[in-house]
C-alpha cells in the first residue's frame, strides 16, 4: 500500500480485518477460508532489545514459520524500514526468501517517498503488487467523519452535529501540519474540537457561577459548534 501519511493505509487493513472477523464477509471467507489470521508485525517492537547477534533473525523466522504453517497475513507498517535500517538487512533477505516460496502472505504499507528503499532491490520489489492509496476528497472525508463521529461523541461526552462536518474538513485542510493529509487532518481537528468543548464544559460544571445549575440542566452534553472549530 503506497500513499502519503494520513491517507488511511493502515485503516484499509483494519477495515479488511473487521469485515472478515466481525462482519463475516462471505466473499472474503470464500477467498481466504474460515481460519484466516491477520497479524501486525511491529518493526520497532521486533528490533527493540535484540542485542545478541542472530537474535532478531531467529525471532523473525519464528514468525515466518508460524505464518507458513497457518493461514496468516502479516501486515507490516513502514515496511521500508526493513531496507533502510542496517540492523534489519538480514530480516529483509529472510522475507524475500519467504516471498519466493509463496508460503507466507504479506501486506506492507509505506509512503511514495520512502518506497524507494524497497525498489532498490528488484528481486524483492517484483514480488509485490503496488496499490496506490490516494488522499480522500473533501466529500469522502466528510463521509468518514459521519461514520466515526459516534466514537468521538462517546469518548468526549459531546454532541457533533452533522452541520459542522464540512467545516471540520475545510479547516482541517487549512490548519493541517506539513505532511498531513485527509482524512487524518480532519479527524485530528475533530478530536481537538471535541476535547476543547469537553474541557470548557467541565470547567463550567466545577465553577462557582450562580447560573451553573441552569446551564447543566439545559446542557447535559455540550455541542460542538462552528465557533469551536474556526
Amino acid at each position: 500500500l503506497l500513499g502519503d501519511p494520513g491517507v488511511g493505509k493502515t485503516q484499509l487493513v483494519e477495515e479488511f480485518a473487521r469485515r472478515y472477523v466481525i462482519d463475516g464477509d462471505l466473499e472474503l471467507r470464500e477467498h481466504f477460508g474460515d481460519d484466516l489470521q491477520i497479524e501486525e508485525l511491529n518493526i520497532s517492537a521486533l528490533i527493540s532489545g535484540k542485542s545478541l547477534v542472530g537474535q532478531l533473525e531467529k525471532e523473525f523466522n519464528a514468525v515466518l514459520e508460524y505464518a507458513s504453517k497457518n493461514n496468516v497475513i502479516i501486515f507490516i507498517d513502514e515496511i521500508h524500514r526493513l531496507f533502510s535500517d542496517t540492523s534489519t538487512n538480514n530480516v529483509a533477505q529472510d522475507m524475500k526468501k519467504a516471498l519466493s516460496r509463496s508460503d507466507v502472505q504479506f501486506i506492507g504499507a509505506t509512503t511514495l517517498q520512502e518506497s524507494g528503499a524497497l525498489k532498490e532491490d528488484p528481486a524483492f520489489s517484483r514480488r509485490w503488487t503496488e496499490v496506490q492509496v490516494a488522499e480522500l476528497t473533501p466529500e469522502q472525508s466528510k463521509e468518514i467523519l459521519a461514520t466515526v463521529k459516534n466514537k468521538y461523541q462517546k469518548h468526549h461526552g459531546v454532541i457533533i452535529p452533522d452541520s459542522v462536518l464540512s467545516t471540520i474538513v475545510r479547516f482541517g485542510d487549512r490548519y493541517k501540519t506539513p505532511g498531513s493529509h485527509r482524512p487524518d487532518s480532519s479527524l485530528t481537528l475533530m478530536d481537538k474540537a471535541c476535547s476543547a468543548v469537553n474541557v470548557r464544559h467541565t470547567k463550567i460544571s466545577q465553577s462557582n457561577d450562580p447560573y451553573k445549575d441552569d446551564y447543566l440542566k439545559a446542557t447535559r452534553f455540550p455541542t460542538v459548534s462552528k465557533d469551536d472549530i474556526i
